[in-house]
């Protein structure tokens, strides 16, 4: 039971994620708001190979570090920049730099004394990353990047296995860059964890717990920003796409608990979707 309430709370955060990536997206792109990108053109797909590398020099960035650095700190800091960075973003829509910077660093540093704030804020941050590379893209490059991206999701996960290394060791450190739910067990179960990324056991009372990357949210959010610039009703499609990948991968997980690539199944059903609204 505990199981199937922990999904639903995952599937509410990533509706309430693309609902909100979408509005945000809106107004990026209504204020022309966008990344600096190698090519200054967003239709061209040549940004696609730039972002690509960098996600991969990231990640193995992130992996050596974990190898040769055993602190907790640089990863807190990581984190909190990317906060900052995401909310001071977000308020500069509707405020001036100062009251927004202000504001965003006020959240930040209550972060730091309340650990209870990471994961509304990391949610925050991923869905304005989301909107802001979708408001860069055009549609082309956004589904390239997204192909890419679950075709190397699938792979460090069910091949090279280095994203489940990844995963593990930033847990370790609790400096995961995951959204983690959790819901309590009845006292007295056996339960267990499980999430896009694995399955362990757990002592009873702890409850349900799963995890879903940062990535999982941020490139459906890109995608539907992406195609809002051509269409709302496709937008809001593909969104029911991506929610509909996400539902699979639960229900799939149901039988055989463990770590998953998410990425796949979002982009698939995505594309599926929006492929559908072309025909009307």
């Amino acid at each position: 039971m505990e199981f199937k309430k922990v999904h639903l709370l995952l599937l509410a955060c990533f509706f309430l994620a693309l609902a909100g990536g979408l509005y945000v997206g809106a107004h990026f792109i209504a204020q022309k708001l966008s990344v600096p990108l190698p090519v200054e053109d967003p239709s061209s797909v040549a940004n696609v190979g730039f972002f690509f590398l960098y996600i991969l020099f990231a990640t193995a960035l992130m992996l050596v570090l974990l190898r040769y650095y055993r602190g907790r700190k640089l990863f807190l800091i990581a984190e909190l920049l990317l906060e900052f960075s995401a909310i001071q973003i977000l308020l500069s829509l509707f405020l001036s730099d100062i009251y927004s910077g202000a504001i965003a660093l006020a959240a930040v540093l209550a972060r730091v004394f309340e650990t209870r704030l990471k994961q509304p804020l990391l949610l925050i941050a991923t869905v304005i990353v989301g909107a802001l590379l979708g408001s860069s893209f055009d549609l082309v490059p956004a589904l390239a990047l997204s192909f890419l991206l679950a075709a190397y999701d699938y792979y460090a996960v069910f091949k090279s296995k280095h994203m489940v290394t990844l995963a593990k060791e930033l847990q370790k450190r609790e400096a995961a860059f995951a959204i983690e739910l959790s819901v309590p067990s009845a006292p007295g179960k056996t339960s267990s964890s499980a999430g896009k990324s694995k399955t362990v056991e757990k002592p009873a009372g702890r409850g349900e717990s799963i995890l879903l990357g940062t990535g999982d949210f941020v490139i459906p959010i890109m995608l539907c920003v992406s195609i809002l610039k051509l269409s709302v009703f496709a937008a809001l499609v593909t969104a029911l796409g991506a929610f509909v990948g996400l539902s699979a991968l639960l229900f799939a997980m149901q039988k055989t608990r463990g770590y998953y690539p998410a990425l796949p199944p979002i982009v698939l059903f995505s594309t599926l979707f929006y492929a559908v609204t072309l025909l009307f």
